[in-house]
Formats: structure tokens, sequence, C-alpha cells
């Protein structure tokens, strides 16, 4: 796209920089771009402001998965009251049982306490999973943001 055979204007600033190093001018146009390039000063605060953008975003999910970490564990207390309200209401199954004298069967408020017991484990799973997966996603962006981090104290001390 670019012709090869005259220095562009573009990048014309580049070679004042180098201009002691007269090698430079005789490099083949896109290495002594890409060369130099990523070294000026210009190159090195775009890439800055973009890894402090990205850290930002990074944060804000961090943030966010927290939420729904503690909007899980809201929802395991509920789950955990639900099921002791459950189980206080077994002795009076249990009671009907015996007074109808269905011993051995399953009655219909047996099977309703079987069902709730059930359907609380199931909606406990699904919350632990929640749970679970933004602890992994966490980890995960924790990491990226660690090694931006990084990135930036080597920007930071021009390395």
């Amino acid at each position: 796209m670019e012709n090869h055979h005259h220095p562009s204007h573009h990048h014309h600033h580049h070679d004042k920089r180098y201009h002691s190093s007269t090698s430079q001018h005789h490099l083949p146009g896109n290495s002594s771009r890409r060369w130099s390039g990523s070294t000026t000063p210009q190159a090195q605060q775009g890439r800055r402001e973009w890894l402090w953008r990205k850290r930002l975003e990074l944060e804000l999910e961090v943030h966010q998965l927290l939420a729904q970490q503690e909007q899980a564990l809201r929802e395991l207390h509920l789950i955990e009251q639900r099921r002791a309200c459950v189980q206080r209401q077994r002795p009076q199954i249990i009671a009907h049982i015996l007074l109808t004298g269905l011993v051995g069967m399953l009655s219909p408020g047996e099977r309703a306490y079987h069902y709730m017991l059930e359907r609380l484990a199931q909606e406990e799973r699904y919350e632990l999973g929640q749970w679970n997966w933004c602890q992994a996603q966490r980890s995960k962006l924790t990491g990226q943001i660690a090694t931006i981090n990084v990135e930036l104290a080597l920007l930071d001390a021009g390395i």
C-alpha cells in the first residue's frame, strides 16, 4: 500500500530521533518503522493509556462478579432458612401419617416434603455453581490485571 521507495512523510519525526545513527535510514521502511515506532514516547503513551483503560474495564468486571457472588450468598442464606422452615413441618407430616394409618406409604404430605427439599437442594446447587463460576472468573481477571500492572511498571521504568 505505501510506497517504500521514499520515506513516508507520516514517519518523518521518527527519523529526527535517530539522526545520529545513519544506519537507521538504510533499513527497509517496515522494519525501521516497527523498531522506532514501538519505542517512541507517543507509542509508549498510547500503549500506557490503552493498558489503563483495559485495567479499569477488568476492575469493573471484578466488582460486578463480587456483586453476583454476594447475591448468590444471600440466596443460599434464604434457601437455608426455607429448608429449616420445611424441616420444622416434618413432625406434623409424620403425625398426620400415623393418625391416618398411611404408614409404609408416602402420603401426599410426605411426597410434598421430599419434593420441597429436593427443589431447595437444586436451587442450592445452582447458587453454589454461580458463586464458583464467579470465583473462577475473578481469578482469571485478577491474573490479567496483574499482567497489565507488570507491563505498566516496565513502561514507567522505561524498559
